[in-house]
């Protein structure tokens, strides 16, 4: 669950292992109850974030 990961280790296996990083979420990641700022951060690090979710800010 890419809630608890923190974005130098997203970062991090992307760059050192070589490796595509995808994150797919069922809930918003902009959301205070089910997403993190962590979670918001590591967002860019990711090559594919999917969400099922559409961001309601």
């Amino acid at each position: 669950m890419g809630f608890h990961i923190a974005p130098k280790v997203v970062a991090a296996i992307r760059n050192e292992i070589g490796t595509i990083t995808v994150n797919y979420a069922t809930d918003d990641a902009f959301n205070w109850w089910t997403g993190s700022p962590e979670l918001i951060r590591s967002i860019p690090h990711y090559d594919i974030y999917a969400t099922t979710k559409q961001d309601y800010r």
